[in-house]
């Protein structure tokens, strides 16, 4: 018998023009995690976000 996950409590991350550098931290930890490269990201409205090696460096 298999089970099914629970996606009741499951988190979910929405990107939008509005998303501030706290929002694009994980999503830009996950990338740098696969790609092993430096990545920056900004939504169109607020500041973003810098990572590397693994380290949140910036978040101006």
């Amino acid at each position: 018998m298999t089970t099914l996950p629970n996606i009741i409590n499951m988190s979910r991350l929405v990107i939008s023009e509005d998303s501030r550098s706290g929002d694009l931290a994980v999503l830009a930890l996950a990338i740098n995690e696969l790609v092993r490269l430096p990545v920056t990201m900004k939504s169109s409205k607020f500041p973003g976000v810098r990572v590397e090696d693994g380290k949140v460096l910036d978040e101006n």
